[in-house]
């Protein structure tokens, strides 16, 4: 939460001096997180979370409902594709690598006995962000809407990681 506030504190700032892009950015930062019973709670989180939990959904019960959630959740990412959206979007994805790569138990599998290898949580860091921004929404007939958030995040995941754009590019292949 601390990091949130500094955040909008240093935003604030930027966009009380004139800058019209941190001015955007306060807006997406405050409709990013909301507070729920004293919890801080990010949206673009917990929206991700929500769209790869569907990843395994088969069949077409509830198909209509799914869809209808999914939408949600992308629209929870917001609704605009401007330069200051975008630069939320890559700070998102930022964290989320971050914390996919400090985190024990996203590099363990098998009831967190087996320690994957760096190049092994890096796939997986990628299959994440292409099961969210491709397969699910394909799922739904919802690619085009996830498209930019796609191309946001597959950059910063190219940029970030070492031998990123191979690691994507594996990823892909399957």
């Amino acid at each position: 939460m601390k990091k949130v506030e500094e955040r909008k504190d240093q935003l604030a700032k930027e966009a009380a001096a004139g800058d019209a892009i941190a001015a955007r950015r306060l807006e997406i930062v405050d409709s990013r997180y909301i507070t729920d019973k004293g919890q801080l709670i990010d949206k673009y989180m917990r929206a991700f979370m929500m769209i790869l939990a569907d990843v395994d959904s088969h069949g077409i019960l509830f198909q209509n409902r799914r869809k209808k959630e999914i939408t949600s959740y992308l629209d929870d990412f917001g609704d605009k594709t401007d330069d200051a959206q975008i630069a939320e979007w890559k700070e998102f994805a930022s964290e989320y690598i971050e914390m996919s790569l400090k985190s024990k138990s996203y590099g363990k599998t098998l009831f967190g006995l087996i320690s994957l290898q760096d190049r092994r949580v890096a796939l997986k860091i990628a299959s994440d962000i292409d099961n969210v921004t491709r397969v699910v929404p394909e799922k739904y007939g919802l690619i085009e809407k996830a498209g930019p958030l796609r191309k946001a995040l597959s950059e910063v995941f190219i940029e970030t990681i070492e031998d990123g754009e191979e690691i994507w590019d594996e990823c892909l292949k399957g």
